[in-house]
C-alpha cells in the first residue's frame, strides 16, 4: 500500500509539472493540443497511447481548454489503462510494468527547456519517483520468492546488512547525484546568460547587415550616378569638341574683325580728314569768291563815281555854252525880241501846249527830251548811255558850223530854232543825266548795302568757319583720343591673350598634376550656381553701362544737332536765295552782275552738292559711330567674359591648388595612419607569438585586411580615375555653358536685328499704309459724293421727266384741238364754196357765218400764240435738258475719271496688298525665322533648365545623401563608441569566462577523477558480489541489477557531460566567430570613420574655396568698378 501511496505521490507531482509547464500564466486553463505536444517527445516509441489520451482530453478534437481537476481525473485513467495492458502483455524481469516509465523524465531531452522547468529542477521534484523507480515489483517478488525458499534465519540477517550497506551506497550515490544535478543547474543558468549574449550579438550582428546593406544600396546608387555621369561625360566632350571648333572659329573671325574694324577707322579718319579739308578749300574758294566780287563792285563804284565827274563837268561846259549863247542872242537879237518870243510861244503852244513862260527852261524842254528820247533807241547799259552822251556832244560840236553859216547870212528865224532845238536837247541831256545820276546813286546806294552786309555775312561766315575749324580740332583730338584708347585696348587685348595662352598652359600643367585630385560634384555644381548668380548680375551692370552709354550717344547727338549742318545750309540757302533776288533786280542794270550771279548760283550749287555730300557723310559717320558703338560694347563684353574666364581659370586654379595640398595632407595622415597601424600589427604578432590558435586567427584576419586593403587601394585608384573623368566633365560642362550662352547671345542680337529691321519695314511702309488709307478715304467720300450728287440728278431728271410728259400731253391735246379746227376750217370752206352758189336769200346767214369765223380765227390765233410759248418753254426746258445731260455727260466723265482713279487706286491697292504680302511674307519669314530662333533659344533654356533642374536635383539629393552620411556617421560613431565599450565589456566578460571554463574544466577533472575512482570501487563491488555469488545468487541478481543501474546513470552522466563540453566547444566557436565578425565591423568603422573624416576635411576645404571664390569676386567687382570710373 505504501509502495502504491508513493507512486501516487509522484505521479501527482509529475502530471502538477507537467500542467503548469502548459500553464505558465495560471490561468487554470491550458489547450489540449498544448499538453500532447508537451508530451509527444517522451512516448515517441508509443503513438496510440497518445492518440488514447488525446481522444480521452478532447473526444471531438476541437482543442478544448482543459482545467487542472480534469487533467488529473483524465491522467490517473489513462496511466491505469497503460499499466494494465503493461501487466497483462509480460511477467519477466525486463519487461516489469512500471506506470512511471511513461513519464521517465530521463528521456527527456536536454534542448527542451522552455517554457517549462529546467531539467536539474525536475530531477530535483521527482526525487521521490526516481527512488520508487528503482524499486520495481519484480525485486519484491523475488523477495517474496527468497522468503519462501530461505529457511535459515542467518541468511536473512547477513542479506539485510548487505542490503543496508547497499542503501547507503545508493544514498552516497543519490547524494553525489543531485551534487552534480546542482552544478548542472547553475551550467545551464550561465549557458543561458551566454545564449541571451549571443542573442544579442546576433540582434548587433543584425543590425550590422542591414548597414551593410544600405552601404551596397548606396553603393549601387553611386554605381548608376557614375553611368550617368559617364554618359554626360560623352555628350560634354562632344559639345567641348563643337566649342572647340566654334572657339578657333570665333579666334579667327576676331582676328578679321579687329583687321576690318582698324582699317574702316582709319579710312574713315581719313575721309573725314579730306572731307573736312575738301569743305575748308570750298569755304576759302568762296571767301576768294566773294571778296572778288566785293573788288569788281568797288572798281564799279569807281567807275561810276568817275563817269558821274565827267557828266557833271560836261553839264557845267553846256551850261556855259548855253549861258554865252543866250547872251549871244539877247545882244544880236533884241530886234526882234518881241517877234521871236511871240513866234516861240506860238511854236511852244502849238507843239507843248504848256500854259505859261514862267517856267524854267528845262520844264520847257521836257517833251521835246522826251521825242528826242522816244527817237533814240533804248540803252542797255551805262556804257551804251555814256556812248550815246558822247555822240549828241560831238553832234553838238560839229552844228556850231551851220549856225555860223546861218548868222552870216542872216537867217535869224532858222538860227533861232535852231538854238531853240540846241538848248532844248542840252535841258533833255540835262534832265537825262540828272535821272541817270540819280539811278546811279541809288545803285551806289544799294551796292553799299550790299556789300555791308556781303562783309558782315563774311565775317559770320569766317567766325561759323571758326568754330568748324575748332570743332575739326575736338574732332582730331577725340579721334585721336579714341585711336589711343582702341590702341591701348588692343594691347590690352594682346596682352590679356597672351596671359590667356599662359593660364591655359598653367591649366594643363595643372590639370595633368592634378588628375590625381578628385573634386567633389556638390561643391563644384554650388560654385557653378554661385557663378551663375554672379555673372546675372554682371550682365545687369554690362546692361546699365550699355543705357548709360546710349544716354551719353544721346548727348553727342544733341552735341552735333547743335552744330548742325543743315541748319547751316537753309540759312546760307535763303541768303543765296536773297542774294539771287538782288542779282534778278541789279540783271536790268549790269550784265556783269549776272555773270557774277551765275558763278554765285554755280557754287550754291556746288555748296548744294558739298551739302549733300556733308549730310551722307555725316549719315554714313552716325553709322559708323552706331558701328562703333556696336563693336565698343562688344570689345566691352569680350573684355568681361575674358575677365570672368580668368577669374574663373584663376579660382579653379586655386581650387585645385587647394585640393593639391588637402589631398598631400591625406595622404599624409593615410600614411601616418598606416604605419600606425603598421606598428599596432606588429606588437599584435609580437604578443600572439605566444599562443598558436590565436596566431593563426590573426594571421586569417591579417589576410582578410590585406585583402580590404588591396580593394580599398583598388576603390581608392577607380575613385581617383573618376575623379579624373569628373573634372573633364565639369571642363566641358563649363564649355558647353560658355558655348550656349554665346549662342544665346548671338540668337538674342539676330533677334534684335530682326526686330530692327522688321520696325524699319514698318517705319518705311507707314507713309504708304496712311496714303493708301487717305486715299481709301478721299475715294470713299467721292464715292458718296457722287452717289449723293447722282440721286440729286435723277430726282431732277425724274421732275423734267414728268414736266416734259405733262408739255407732251398738253401737246397732244393742243394738237387734237388744232386737227378739230382745221377739221372744222375745212368744213366751214367747203361750207362757204356751196355758200357762193346759193341765192342772195341767205346773206344774213353769212354774216353771221363770217362773225363766227372771226371768233374762230381770233381763238387760232390764240391757240398758236400758247403753242408758241409752249414751244418756246419746250426748247427752254430742251436746252435745260441739254446742259442737264452735258453736266451729266461732264458728271459721267468725271464719274469715269473717277472710276480710272479707282481702277488705279485698285491697281495701287493691289500692288500695296501685294507689296503687303510681300512684306507680310518676309515679316512670317522674319516671324518664322525669330520663332524657330525663338523656339531653338526655348530649347536651349528648356535643355538648361533641365540641366540645371538634373543638376540641383542631383545637388539635392547629393546633399541629402550626405546628411545621411553625416546622420549614419554620427549613429555609426555612437555606436562604434558603444561597440567599442561593449567590446572592452566583452573582452573582460570573456576573460572571466575564460577564468570560470578554466575553473569548470578543473571541476570537470576531479568529477572525472572521482567517477574514475567511483568506477574502481563499482569494481571493487563487482568484485566482492562476484566473490559472494556463491553467497547468494539473488545478491548478484540484486549486484547485477544495481550495476546496470549505475551503467545507465554513467552513460546518462557521460552523454550529458558530451553534450556540455560540444556546447561549450560551440560556444567558444561562436564566441571566436563573434570576436571576428567584431573585428571585422572595427576595421569597417574606422574606415568608414576615415571616409567621414576625409569628407568632412573636404566639405570644409569647399567652404573656404566657396570664400575665397567670394573674395576673388568682390575684388574683380571692385577692379571693374575702378576701370569705369577710369
Amino acid at each position: 500500500m505504501s509502495l502504491h501511496l508513493d507512486e501516487d505521490g509522484t505521479m501527482e507531482i509529475v502530471m502538477r509539472n507537467i500542467y503548469t509547464s502548459c500553464d505558465p500564466e495560471n490561468s487554470n486553463l491550458v489547450p489540449v493540443r498544448k499538453i500532447i505536444d508537451f508530451i509527444t517527445p517522451y512516448m515517441l516509441d508509443n503513438s496510440s497511447a497518445l492518440e488514447s489520451l488525446r481522444a480521452a482530453l478532447d473526444p471531438e478534437n476541437n482543442n478544448v481548454c482543459i482545467s487542472s481537476e480534469q487533467f488529473y481525473e483524465v491522467m490517473n485513467d489513462w496511466t491505469k489503462k497503460i499499466a494494465g495492458s503493461s501487466e497483462d502483455a509480460n511477467s519477466d524481469f525486463n519487461n516489469t510494468p512500471n506506470q512511471l516509465d511513461v513519464l521517465d523524465e530521463k528521456q527527456l531531452p536536454y534542448i527542451q527547456s522552455t517554457p517549462r522547468a529546467s531539467f536539474g529542477q525536475k530531477l530535483l521534484s521527482c526525487e521521490g519517483l526516481l527512488n520508487l523507480s528503482n524499486v520495481s515489483t519484480y525485486s519484491l517478488s523475488n523477495s517474496v520468492r527468497t522468503k519462501d525458499s530461505s529457511t535459515v534465519g542467518a541468511e536473512k540477517t547477513i542479506l539485510e546488512e548487505e542490503i543496508k550497506r547497499l542503501e547507503h551506497q545508493l544514498s552516497k550515490i543519490t547524494n553525489e547525484l543531485i551534487n552534480v544535478k546542482l552544478q548542472l543547474t547553475v551550467t545551464e543558468e550561465q549557458n543561458e546568460v551566454l545564449q541571451t549574449d549571443l542573442d544579442r550579438c546576433k540582434t548587433r550582428l543584425h543590425s550590422e547587415q542591414q548597414i551593410i546593406e544600405h552601404l551596397q544600396n548606396d553603393k549601387r546608387y553611386n554605381d548608376e550616378l557614375r553611368e550617368e555621369l559617364n554618359a554626360s561625360k560623352k555628350q560634354i566632350e562632344e559639345l567641348s569638341k563643337k566649342l572647340l571648333q566654334s572657339e578657333k572659329d570665333n579666334h579667327h573671325l576676331y582676328g578679321l574683325i579687329e583687321q576690318t574694324e582698324k582699317e574702316v577707322i582709319e579710312q574713315d579718319a581719313k575721309k573725314e580728314i579730306i572731307d573736312i579739308k575738301t569743305e575748308l578749300d570750298l569755304k576759302d574758294q568762296e571767301v576768294v569768291t566773294v571778296l572778288k566780287i566785293n573788288d569788281e563792285l568797288k572798281l564799279k563804284l569807281g567807275q561810276q563815281k568817275d563817269l558821274i565827274d565827267q557828266l557833271t563837268n560836261e553839264n557845267e561846259l553846256l551850261n556855259h555854252n548855253k549861258d554865252s549863247l543866250e547872251k549871244a542872242l539877247k545882244g544880236n537879237l533884241s530886234a526882234r525880241r518881241d517877234s521871236l518870243v511871240s513866234q516861240y510861244k506860238t511854236c511852244l503852244a502849238d507843239s507843248c501846249s504848256f500854259p505859261s513862260l514862267d517856267q524854267s527852261n528845262e520844264e520847257e524842254c521836257y517833251f521835246k527830251i522826251q521825242e528826242v528820247d522816244n527817237k533814240n533807241f533804248v540803252c542797255d547799259s551805262l556804257q551804251a548811255e555814256i556812248s550815246q552822251v558822247s555822240l549828241e556832244k560831238s553832234k553838238s560840236r560839229c552844228s556850231i558850223s551851220p549856225l555860223d553859216a546861218a548868222d552870216l547870212r542872216g537867217d535869224h528865224k532858222d538860227n533861232i530854232a535852231y538854238y531853240e532845238q540846241q538848248i532844248n536837247e542840252f535841258q533833255l541831256e540835262n534832265a537825262k543825266i540828272k535821272s541817270q545820276l540819280e539811278l546811279v546813286n541809288k545803285e551806289n546806294e544799294e551796292l553799299q548795302a550790299g556789300i555791308t552786309e556781303m562783309r558782315t555775312k563774311t565775317l559770320t561766315l569766317e567766325k561759323y568757319i571758326s568754330t568748324l575749324m575748332k570743332e575739326m580740332q575736338v574732332k582730331e583730338d577725340l579721334l585721336a583720343k579714341i585711336k589711343r584708347e582702341k590702341n591701348d585696348t588692343e594691347n590690352e587685348m594682346k596682352t590679356l591673350k597672351k596671359k590667356n595662352l599662359e593660364l591655359m598652359d598653367e591649366n594643363s600643367n595643372l590639370l595633368d598634376t592634378n588628375k590625381a585630385v578628385g573634386g567633389t560634384l556638390e561643391a563644384k555644381n554650388k560654385l557653378l550656381l554661385q557663378l551663375d548668380e554672379k555673372l546675372l548680375e554682371l550682365k545687369r551692370e554690362v546692361t546699365s553701362l550699355h543705357m548709360e552709354n546710349l544716354s551719353k550717344e544721346k548727348e553727342l547727338c544733341e552735341h552735333r544737332s547743335k552744330f548742325n549742318f543743315e541748319a547751316a545750309f537753309k540759312k546760307l540757302q535763303m541768303e543765296l536765295n536773297q542774294k539771287t533776288k538782288e542779282v534778278n533786280d541789279t540783271e536790268n542794270s549790269n550784265e556783269e552782275l549776272k555773270e557774277v550771279l551765275n558763278t554765285a548760283t554755280r557754287s550754291n550749287q556746288e555748296l548744294r552738292q558739298s551739302l549733300r555730300q556733308t549730310k551722307l557723310q555725316l549719315k554714313e559717320y552716325q553709322e559708323k559711330s552706331n558701328q562703333m558703338s556696336t563693336l565698343n560694347e562688344n570689345i566691352e563684353n569680350t573684355a568681361s567674359q575674358v575677365q570672368l574666364h580668368l577669374d574663373r581659370k584663376n579660382s579653379m586654379i586655386t581650387e585645385l591648388v587647394e585640393l593639391n595640398k588637402k589631398f598631400e595632407l591625406n595622404v599624409n595622415k593615410l600614411q601616418q595612419e598606416l604605419q600606425a597601424k603598421i606598428k599596432e600589427v606588429t606588437d599584435l604578432r609580437d604578443c600572439l607569438k605566444s599562443d598558436k590558435e590565436i596566431r593563426n586567427i590573426m594571421w586569417r584576419d591579417n589576410k582578410e585586411l590585406t585583402n580590404i586593403n588591396m580593394k580599398l587601394t583598388d576603390e581608392l585608384e577607380d575613385i581617383k580615375d573618376k575623379n579624373k573623368q569628373i573634372e573633364i566633365e565639369y571642363n566641358m560642362l563649363l564649355s558647353k555653358y560658355n558655348e550656349e550662352t554665346d549662342n544665346n547671345k548671338a540668337l538674342m542680337k539676330q533677334s534684335e536685328r530682326l526686330s530692327s529691321v522688321i520696325a524699319e519695314h514698318e517705319e518705311a511702309n507707314k507713309p504708304l499704309f496712311e496714303q493708301v488709307v487717305t486715299m481709301r478715304n478721299e475715294v470713299d467720300s467721292i464715292i458718296v459724293g457722287q452717289n449723293e450728287y447722282k440721286a440729286g440728278i435723277t430726282k431732277k431728271l425724274s421732275k423734267y421727266e414728268d414736266l416734259i410728259n405733262k408739255l407732251e400731253t398738253d401737246l397732244q391735246e393742243v394738237k387734237k384741238q388744232n386737227d378739230r379746227l382745221k377739221e372744222e376750217l375745212e368744213n366751214e370752206r367747203i361750207k362757204t364754196k356751196r355758200g357762193i352758189l346759193f341765192d342772195a336769200n341767205v346773206a344774213p346767214s353769212e354774216s353771221y357765218k363770217n362773225r363766227s369765223f372771226e371768233k374762230q380765227k381770233l381763238s387760232i390765233d390764240r391757240l398758236k400764240e400758247k403753242l408758241e410759248n409752249v414751244e418756246v418753254v419746250l426748247q427752254n426746258e430742251k436746252k435745260k435738258n441739254e446742259q442737264l445731260r452735258a453736266v451729266v455727260m461732264e458728271k459721267e466723265e468725271d464719274i469715269a475719271k473717277n472710276i480710272v482713279i479707282q481702277c488705279g487706286l485698285e491697281q495701287a491697292q493691289k500692288k500695296c496688298l501685294a507689296e503687303k504680302q510681300v512684306l507680310e511674307g518676309v515679316v512670317d519669314e522674319l516671324k518664322g525665322k525669330v520663332k524657330s530662333l525663338e523656339e531653338c533659344y526655348k530649347k536651349l533654356e528648356y535643355a538648361s533648365s533641365e540641366k540645371e533642374t538634373v543638376l540641383s536635383s542631383n545637388l539635392s539629393l547629393l546633399e541629402d545623401h550626405n546628411k545621411q552620411l553625416c546622420n549614419e556617421l554620427t549613429n555609426k560613431n555612437l555606436l562604434f563608441n558603444n561597440t567599442v565599450i561593449e567590446n572592452e565589456t566583452y573582452k573582460n566578460y570573456i576573460a572571466s569566462m575564460d577564468k570560470r571554463l578554466q575553473e569548470y574544466s578543473g571541476n570537470i577533472s576531479t568529477c572525472m577523477y572521482q567517477l574514475g575512482e567511483k568506477e574502481e570501487e563499482i569494481k571493487r563491488c563487482l568484485a566482492e558480489i562476484a566473490e559472494k555469488n556463491e553467497w547468494n545468487a539473488c545478491l548478484m541478481s540484486k549486484v547485477t541489477a544495481l550495476e546496470l543501474q549505475n551503467k545507465s546513470l554513467q552513460e546518462t552522466l557521460s552523454k550529458s557531460d558530451d553534450r556540455k563540453e560540444k556546447e561549450l566547444i560551440e560556444v567558444e566557436q561562436k564566441l571566436k566567430n563573434t570576436c571576428r565578425l567584431l573585428q571585422c565591423s572595427e576595421m569597417e568603422l574606422s574606415l568608414i570613420q576615415k571616409k567621414i573624416c576625409d569628407a568632412k576635411e573636404e566639405f570644409n576645404l569647399n567652404k573656404k574655396e566657396v570664400a575665397n571664390m567670394k573674395d576673388v569676386i568682390s575684388s574683380g567687382l571692385n577692379e571693374l568698378s575702378r576701370v569705369r570710373k577710369v
